[in-house]
């Protein structure tokens, strides 16, 4: 029985579905990075992926947190003047900005910065520091709550 081709070999191999991914893999990554271009430098990190569907006039762009999808939502003008520039799409009928979610996410942003532990404080503070892990614990629970009622 023959071994299977490394991934890297088919892709050596090109053919008309190859030809067409790749380009629209690279036709995406100019999108965003036209959008990237048009936002303040706090937001480039955060727009994940963008898509742009000709049928229905939709631009679709994907950011990783909800607190970044907000501003994102606010730019939608000059996002669009950007892309009416740079691509000459005059007709984006809606941008609509969703948050990724999921294992995916890891894949475009860089992991969260470790932060010291609320419990390590003076014993004297000990019971307030607790009481502010556990407020916070409650905030994170009721948010996850929320996005798995939204699916």
């Amino acid at each position: 029985m023959s071994q299977p081709l490394p991934f890297k070999s088919a892709l050596a191999c090109r053919n008309a579905v190859i030809e067409r991914l790749l380009d629209e893999i690279g036709q995406q990554q100019r999108l965003l990075d036209a959008i990237r271009e048009a936002l303040p430098e706090h937001l480039r990190p955060r727009v994940c992926h963008a898509r742009w569907d000709s049928d229905s006039a939709r631009l679709l762009i994907h950011a990783d947190a909800a607190v970044w999808a907000t501003q994102l939502r606010f730019y939608s003008e000059m996002i669009k003047a950007r892309l009416q520039s740079t691509f000459g799409i005059a007709a984006i009928r809606q941008v609509q900005v969703r948050i990724l979610v999921g294992p995916s996410l890891s894949l475009f942003t860089s992991p969260p910065t470790p932060r010291p532990s609320p419990l390590a404080v003076p014993e004297e503070n000990a019971d307030a520091a607790l009481d502010r892990a556990l407020q916070r614990l409650n905030s994170c629970i009721a948010t996850r709550s929320r996005r798995r009622a939204e699916l």
